[in-house]
């Protein structure tokens, strides 16, 4: 291993040994300062775009088909009193 004895080599090494540690203690102390301060910081955008919606709808969400329902004369007797009540 090579050492160096010289006093311009030594005083150099230890100037910025100094200057980094002097600089870290105040880098760490800023960054725990600001972490500890809670700044709270809510930047919010909500934007409405209009959106054209269709004139006419197809949904056929419904459970039950017509022709069973048909099928049971009980509820084709419903549905014919529905009908003719509502038309």
């Amino acid at each position: 291993m090579a050492q160096s004895l010289s006093w311009p080599t030594i005083l150099l090494w230890t100037t910025l040994l100094i200057i980094s540690a002097v600089l870290f203690v105040y880098l760490i102390t800023v960054t725990v300062r600001q972490y500890f301060s809670f700044q709270k910081l809510v930047n919010l955008n909500i934007g409405m775009v209009e959106s054209n919606f269709p004139s006419i709808t197809f949904c056929n969400t419904n459970p039950y088909k017509l022709s069973a329902v048909r099928a049971i004369p009980e509820l084709e007797a419903l549905l014919t009193v529905y009908s003719q009540a509502y038309t």
